[in-house]
């Protein structure tokens, strides 16, 4: 869509759910999490976002996208970031 040169989609954010080895050391205070009994697993529930980047390749080099779409990502897991720049 002319005259953009990227476009950013940002998805809602939703829980998530995944299954680790039982280990406390992977846990942190944010998220919710219960031990399955006679099993040695942790499930973990998190808030989950998908974002998408699209660029126009003629004008933004590839490479260029992948390192913003990393630094939208660390952005957004950790906001108080914004405020150190």
């Amino acid at each position: 869509m002319p005259p953009q040169s990227c476009i950013v989609g940002i998805s809602k954010f939703f829980d998530s759910v995944t299954v680790h080895p039982k280990h406390p050391e992977i846990l942190n205070d944010s998220q919710a999490y219960c031990n399955v009994e006679g099993k040695d697993i942790t499930v973990i529930i998190h808030k989950t976002v998908n974002i998408c980047v699209s660029a126009d390749h003629r004008i933004i080099d590839g490479a260029t996208v992948a390192r913003f779409g990393q630094q939208l990502k660390e952005y957004i897991e950790n906001p108080l970031k914004l405020l150190m720049i």
